[in-house]
């Protein structure tokens, strides 16, 4: 085996066990509707609160958040004083950061669980600002992944949180699954090869 070689099948090695992050974002632009076809709907719960509140299904409704989206878990209708944004398992075992910006209209303890209901952040925001900078954020770490993040204002008197909770600028880091990592050192092999003839 020749040193190239030898180097590809090394770089495959740790390519199939060192965690490589991908980083994923959203920013809700317009038309506010096209969030629907991205990572984050495609992988969790999280809707708006105006097609759950029943403005005819209109996924452009941004009510008066210019930027963000006013977010609900799709459970209560019209909300009620908790929202659990919840990850499939799936996507939620190879999640290991995920960080987003609030404005909390009523006082809210958000907290952040991993795949094995441990938590882990908790933050409590609240007094909105109707300029959206969504400037609180929300942030967690997880070697396991990250399953689930609960918006309760129950200890606080129980307020609506669903469409008075503006969430914006998702940023999340996922280890790709095995099979992808395995797929990626097998072409460093196949490289190596083509490369040798």
């Amino acid at each position: 085996m020749n040193s190239f070689m030898r180097i590809a099948v090394g770089l495959a090695v740790v390519a199939a066990s060192a965690p490589v992050f991908a980083q994923l974002s959203e920013t809700f632009p317009d038309p506010l509707g096209t969030w629907r076809t991205r990572w984050l709907a495609q992988n969790s719960n999280l809707q708006n609160y105006y097609v759950v509140a029943g403005n005819g299904g209109n996924e452009d409704d941004r009510g008066n958040n210019p930027i963000g989206l006013w977010m609900s878990d799709g459970v209560n209708g019209n909300g009620g004083p908790t929202a659990d944004i919840i990850f499939n398992d799936a996507f939620a075992s190879t999640l290991r950061h995920l960080d987003f910006g609030v404005e909390c209209f009523v006082q809210t303890r958000i907290t952040m669980f991993d795949v094995n209901g441990a938590q882990i952040s908790t933050f409590v925001y609240s007094g909105g600002d109707f300029g959206f900078g969504h400037e609180d954020i929300v942030s967690g770490d997880s070697t396991v992944g990250i399953k689930h993040v609960l918006f309760d204002s129950t200890e606080f008197g129980g307020s609506q949180v669903e469409g008075n909770t503006s969430v914006d600028t998702f940023h999340a880091r996922v280890v790709p699954e095995p099979a992808t990592m395995i797929a990626l050192g097998a072409g460093l092999v196949a490289l190596a090869r083509r490369r040798r003839k």
